[in-house]
């Protein structure tokens, strides 16, 4: 049989693996010895507590995430109300106020009516 030449690199490379593979992989005792000496000599160096961030910092003034999701509740509520208000809200405002004023924002449009927005 003849020998090409993928076959003798792939013969290379195996008995080059082989010895490799004899080496020990255990560190030197000495060299052992010598790192636990340094280690036994390094100052011990306190670690800092992890940085926090803003919002974690915000949240525990407020009163953690039961106090913040009463805030987030309390937020969306007045949100609600404030773009679309019930009518008893309308005729408590017309009541301290004297009037309401109503604004329209489209003028008579319909924007999902036109051409290309609704399919159909």
């Amino acid at each position: 049989m003849t020998m090409r030449k993928t076959d003798k690199d792939d013969a290379m490379i195996d008995a080059l693996l082989q010895d490799v593979a004899k080496i020990s992989r255990e560190p030197d005792a000495g060299l052992m010895a010598r790192v636990s000496a340094d280690a036994a000599r390094a100052p011990s160096i306190p670690v800092p507590p992890p940085a926090r961030g803003i919002f974690a910092q915000l949240g525990e003034v407020i009163g953690g995430w039961p106090a913040m999701g009463g805030l987030a509740i309390a937020g969306v509520a007045g949100l609600w109300v404030g773009v679309a208000p019930p009518a008893s809200v309308e005729d408590v405002a017309a009541t301290f106020f004297g009037t309401t004023e109503t604004v329209t924002l489209w003028d008579g449009i319909d924007i999902l009516a036109e051409d290309g927005l609704i399919d159909g």
